[in-house]
């Protein structure tokens, strides 16, 4: 299972705690089941609020940033300081869309930083994800 955070610049940061609500009281087990992606999408990952936090060393799996030697990083920078924030989320989200597929995950779930889950999310949503199915599948 991966989960991923989109990271982007504004006056409020709500990500350690979207990151806290999703891990806080989960078991060792419950927490190995969880691929946490966090994408920096500033091109310079140091300007965006949240890169010098602590937590952001520790609780992802994987802190991905744009790295100056992507084909397309002047692209992307363009979108940036231009203002063109459509073509830039897109990117985001098929960029983090593509690093949880090739983790081989089973779900993915893309969170926003925004969120809050409540507790008890995880047994929730394992136990729905056999809701609907047939004996044949």
């Amino acid at each position: 299972m991966s989960w991923n955070s989109n990271c982007r610049s504004r006056r409020e940061q709500y990500t350690g705690l979207t990151v806290a609500s999703l891990l806080a009281g989960l078991s060792k087990t419950e927490r190995k089941s969880i691929y946490l992606n966090i994408l920096i999408g500033n091109t310079d990952p140091s300007k965006h609020p949240i890169y010098s936090e602590k937590w952001l060393s520790t609780l992802p799996d994987r802190l991905l940033t744009y790295k100056e030697d992507d084909p397309d990083f002047e692209r992307i920078k363009d979108w940036e300081e231009g203002g063109w924030y459509r073509n830039k989320t897109i990117y985001d989200y098929t960029h983090l869309l593509k690093d949880c597929y090739d983790t081989g995950a089973d779900y993915v779930a893309m969170i926003e930083d925004d969120t809050l889950a409540v507790k008890g999310w995880l047994v929730r949503f394992t136990g729905s994800r056999s809701c609907g199915r047939t004996e044949h599948e």
